[in-house]
């Protein structure tokens, strides 16, 4: 080649380079917006997907429970039980006292689910909840009685009618020693009740104890071991699948004897694993409060509970008496 020939193959060569550049540039500039939109498109799609994994527990029915991480068929239906009998989640913390729900269960469904007590389902809970306590209360009004005495049986013979022969009707020494062979016997005076103590019984001595069965005295123990000790006869009710109805049967034999001797909560020694087995703690206050402790210094009392932002409200008071400074 000689010059003018190089000359005009770098000049074609100069000028395919700038075309190209210039269509380069207005492809970009065309794809822009089609590649912004299919990114929020995507970003949309995953903020509804997300959303779609927040089940509500006062409204889910089982299909939805099933959908959350952590939740079986059983679980479901044990959630949803327990949903009727307390009548309605106020938190996420109370499916930690869920028969058969682990600290790690419930820390992998914890980001999937949430509670919202502004609901219509949290009010009909609610709403249910007073009717059964209502229709489950015994009557205490005294002309709801039995107007027949309780040791008179049916008599299948018919009445003798008037003007019938007296001796043919039962004679009246007759009906009272009928009735005082048959009369229900009075009910055991307190002072003859063994009590059994709740914070030192086996399950085999609780089930001496009328309205507890081998299920229930198992589920109090397990409570009992992550408690620590019972403070009050009352905490008892608040065992999973204690009905109201079978606490008042087995209240009258229950006690608690002395609490001076049972461990304490170590509020300024234990991690977040021991603190957060309490069921009045749970692992969510539990990893706030080491927290705090950690960047304020170890708690002085009780009250000092009460300037920690983010826990239960009402940890303090339900942890008198469980703690140790």
């Amino acid at each position: 080649m000689n010059a003018s020939q190089r000359s005009a193959a770098v000049i074609v060569i100069a000028l395919l380079a700038v075309f190209t550049t210039w269509r380069v540039r207005v492809f970009m500039h065309e794809s822009a917006p089609e590649q912004a939109a299919e990114a929020q498109s995507t970003s949309s799609e995953t903020q509804r997907s997300n959303e779609r994994e927040q089940v509500e527990l006062n409204a889910a029915d089982s299909l939805s429970l099933l959908d959350v991480s952590g939740i079986g068929p059983a679980f479901a239906h044990r959630i949803i039980r327990y949903r009727q009998l307390i009548g309605g989640y106020t938190h996420r913390e109370q499916l930690m006292r869920v028969y058969g729900i682990t600290p790690e269960n419930y820390l992998r469904m914890e980001p999937q689910i949430y509670v919202d007590t502004n609901t219509v389902a949290f009010k009909t809970l609610r709403t249910n909840k007073a009717r059964n306590n209502y229709a489950n209360a015994p009557y205490r009004q005294p002309a709801y009685a039995n107007p027949r005495h309780p040791g008179q049986r049916f008599n299948s013979q018919r009445q003798p009618e008037t003007g019938a022969s007296l001796s043919q009707a039962p004679r009246p020494d007759s009906l009272a020693l009928q009735a005082s062979a048959t009369a229900i016997p009075a009910s055991r005076p307190a002072s003859t009740i063994t009590l059994v103590n709740v914070n030192t019984a086996d399950s085999a001595s609780l089930l001496r104890v009328p309205g507890i069965g081998p299920g229930t005295a198992g589920r109090i123990v397990r409570f009992r071991d992550r408690m620590l000790f019972f403070r009050s006869v009352e905490q008892v009710a608040e065992v999973w699948g204690i009905r109201p109805e079978n606490f008042e049967k087995m209240k009258p034999y229950l006690k608690v004897g002395d609490l001076s001797a049972y461990p304490r909560v170590y509020i300024n020694e234990w991690d977040e694993s021991h603190l957060g087995r309490h069921p009045y703690i749970g692992y969510k206050d539990a990893k706030i409060l080491v927290a705090y402790r950690e960047q304020h210094g170890p708690f002085k009392n009780a009250e000092s509970l009460r300037w920690v932002l983010g826990i239960n409200p009402e940890l303090p008071g339900k942890l008198e008496g469980y703690l140790q400074f």
